[in-house]
């Protein structure tokens, strides 16, 4: 059973009015409210018509050690979030691939209260709630955080007292050396086979040892995102403001099972009509079903596959007229 409370608030401290959803799950525990998500078969072959590559640029391997996935749930239409947006635009920029993966779901329940992002999408925000599930907690809100079971960190904060003074690492910074500290049992490997005009091509193959602090499930998902994105908001909270965003989830397929015996398909991503290929990218990730510990992520950006008929040069671009909602 499951019970959501969508109201209006005062936001932990902050003047500025804000839209939190509580999710209420009963019953339900965190391992079975993971089952609102449909697991997708496994397909051996997929014969599509698309323009075949062949240039080992657009194919990646993950590295031998954990590179965790970062999620933020944002939204345009919350005061609070554009801060959180240039963090993760920052943040990524200064990061080595192998070091992180970050991505930013723009969630839906904000939709209603004078701005419609048109960015955001119901899994986005049904993905956050699951991600709370997991971690034995009931409310979301934006802008949210989230390594693994980690789902509250706190990105702001510096460290303090002696820590800051020797150095030392804020939470996210300390969550994020954690996940990264464990021992990687899953590896992934992905390559960009082909495209249309309204898909891409991707060969996933992922492999890994079942751990006894991991679970029984481990889930597999694939994100196409987008950089340099710029919106101007005529309303809502952010009105007469110019928001810009990168690493915006504009595709999101899964979850598989990573069985015993591996994982390997040739899976078709269906790209939105306004998004532009020369500045997005993939993120594969594997987490495990019951806790959401981020056991591996694989980044690939498709400005390496220029000449393949993928990608022909990044650019950031405004993808809303003044005025504009969703499109």
């Amino acid at each position: 059973m499951r019970a959501s409370v969508f109201s209006l608030g005062k936001a932990h401290g902050h003047g500025a009015q804000r839209a939190y959803s509580e999710v209420v799950f009963g019953e339900a525990t965190g391992s079975s409210a993971v089952q609102r998500f449909t697991l997708l078969p496994l397909v051996v072959a997929c014969a599509l018509p698309l323009a075949a590559m062949a240039d080992s640029a657009c194919r990646a391997s993950s590295s031998p050690g954990v590179t965790p996935l970062v999620e933020l749930y944002t939204a345009e239409g919350c005061s609070d979030c554009p801060k959180a947006d240039a963090w993760l635009t920052e943040t990524a920029s200064a990061m080595a691939a192998e070091d992180a993966s970050f991505l930013a779901f723009h969630v839906d329940y904000w939709d209603s209260i004078g701005w419609p992002d048109r960015f955001s999408a119901g899994i986005h925000s049904d993905r956050q709630r699951l991600r709370v599930a997991q971690s034995g907690k009931r409310v979301v809100y934006t802008p949210q955080v989230m390594i693994g079971e980690a789902t509250t960190v706190d990105w702001q904060r510096p460290g303090r007292g002696a820590r800051a003074a020797t150095g030392g690492r804020n939470e996210f910074g300390r969550v994020l050396d954690a996940a990264r500290s464990r021992d990687a049992n899953v590896r992934l490997d992905m390559a960009v086979l082909g495209a249309d005009d309204e898909a891409l091509l991707v060969r996933l193959d992922a492999s890994g040892a079942a751990r006894d602090d991991v679970g029984r499930d481990v889930w597999i998902w694939l994100a196409l995102y987008e950089d340099g994105l710029v919106s101007r908001v005529s309303a809502g909270e952010n009105q007469g403001r110019t928001l810009r965003h990168d690493r915006v989830v504009r595709a999101l397929k899964g979850p598989w099972r990573l069985s015993a015996d591996g994982f390997s398909q040739e899976i078709r991503l269906e790209v939105p009509q306004d998004a532009e290929t020369a500045s997005a990218g993939l993120v594969a990730f594997v987490e495990a079903a019951e806790t959401g510990r981020s056991l591996q992520s694989l980044g690939l950006r498709l400005d390496a596959c220029v000449g393949d008929g993928i990608a022909e040069g990044g650019r950031e671009r405004s993808t809303a007229p003044a005025d504009a909602g969703r499109r």
